[in-house]
C-alpha cells in the first residue's frame, strides 16, 4: 500500500506539473485541474509516509520503518533484530 501511494503520488505530481507546463496560456479550468492533481499528489505522498512510519513494523521486534518490499525473490532482514521478514506467501524454512 505504501508503494502504491508513493508511485501514484509521483505519477500525479508529474502529470499535474506537465499539464501545467503544457497549458500555460490555457484557461482557468486547466490550471485549476493541474493544481488539483498537485494537491492530490501531495496527499498521496503524505499518506505513503504515514503508512511507512506507523504501519510497517518488524513482526519480531516491533521496530518501525520496515522497508516496503517489492522484490519477491529477495529476502529482507530487520536492521534491529536481524531476523528475516516472512511474508504470507513464504514459510520460515523456505523463503
Amino acid at each position: 500500500m505504501c508503494l502504491i501511494f508513493f508511485y501514484s503520488g509521483i505519477a500525479l505530481l508529474l502529470t499535474g506539473q506537465g499539464l501545467n507546463h503544457i497549458a500555460k496560456d490555457a484557461g482557468d479550468f486547466i490550471r485549476g485541474f493541474s493544481e488539483g492533481l498537485t494537491i492530490g499528489a501531495v496527499l498521496l505522498l503524505v499518506a505513503a509516509g504515514l503508512v511507512l512510519s506507523f504501519r510497517l513494523r518488524c513482526p519480531n521486534c516491533g521496530k518501525r520503518y520496515a522497508r516496503p518490499r517489492w522484490n519477491v525473490f529477495h529476502t529482507d532482514y530487520c536492521t534491529n533484530c536481524k531476523k528475516p521478514f516472512v511474508y504470507d506467501d513464504e514459510t520460515e524454512d523456505n523463503p
